[in-house]
């Protein structure tokens, strides 16, 4: 009954362990928490085209002046404000938070292919895999979209609770599409199709940065990973790290959006090494 109240959707048969651990310390690891999921399906039936996404309904600090915003380099989708002080924050400038893949699902390679984008055919790549190295051959997938949609808009419209195509309208953001409609997102730049929305620096204000086509409002950001198998009783893990950098002296709310990526790579480099 949660279930199909949440999005009109039967449950999959899909058992999640969730692990969620911080360190005590100041700097880039100081500023993050991680979550470890554990997915395994313990259904009957292989799901063909399955998505990992990390979603939030950011509300920093006061919900009705926030931005968003996305570092395809980095897997990270993030968000910040629109406007240079916040009364949740105040006498201190508004921080940015972000989320990142920091081990996207695990995949057998294709020869040819470089799904990860590293620059290393995927058949010769390694990837991680309870807290081991696992290759040559296994790849961790990156973000593969990035997605918002905003309150009270008609385009980028909540998806629909409590009936069947809430679910699809969710399917649809997790492949980097509207969810209402299913059309690909138009980078309002280039006015080319992307999966990932938002992806200009807002530092230089350069590339797609929001606010060229909504204005300033309550942001969800959502962050995706896939397509990849899941066969019976075949298990998958993610790790999502959520950082906050900014509401100190002398980091503006855009400076903070540079410091968030720092503390990013900074922990990034970190996981990959084991801490």
């Amino acid at each position: 009954s949660k279930t199909t109240f949440m999005y009109g959707a039967n449950p999959l048969g899909i058992e999640m362990q969730a692990t969620i651990w911080a360190y005590s310390q100041t700097g880039a690891l100081g500023n993050m928490f991680f979550r470890k999921y554990k997915i395994i399906n313990k259904s009957n039936i292989t799901f063909d085209s399955m998505y990992v996404s990390m979603w939030s309904d950011v509300d920093l600090g006061d919900a009705t002046d926030d931005f968003a915003g996305c570092d395809t380099s980095l897997s990270l989708g993030y968000c910040y404000n629109a406007n240079a002080s916040d009364n949740t924050y105040r006498p201190l400038p508004p921080p940015a938070v972000g989320f990142d893949f920091f081990q996207g699902p695990l995949l057998t390679c294709v020869a040819g292919e470089d799904r990860n984008k590293n620059g290393v055919d995927d058949t010769q790549d390694f990837g991680i895999f309870n807290g081991q190295v696992v290759g040559p051959g296994k790849i961790n997938l990156p973000m593969t979209a990035f997605y918002y949609f905003a309150r009270g808009d008609a385009s980028v419209v909540d998806p629909t609770l409590g009936a069947p195509q809430g679910a699809t309208q969710f399917y649809n953001f997790m492949q980097g599409r509207i969810g209402l409609t299913g059309a690909p997102f138009i980078d309002p730049n280039t006015l080319q199709p992307t999966p990932y929305v938002l992806t200009g620096d807002p530092q230089t204000r350069s590339g797609w940065i929001d606010g060229q086509v909504l204005p300033a409002g309550d942001r969800r950001i959502g962050s995706a990973s896939g397509p990849f198998q899941m066969a019976p009783g075949d298990t998958q893990e993610v790790v999502v790290a959520e950082i906050v950098a900014g509401a100190i002296p002398g980091v503006d709310r855009i400076s903070a959006v540079g410091l968030l990526k720092y503390y990013d790579q900074f922990a990034q480099f970190a996981y990959d090494n084991n801490f």
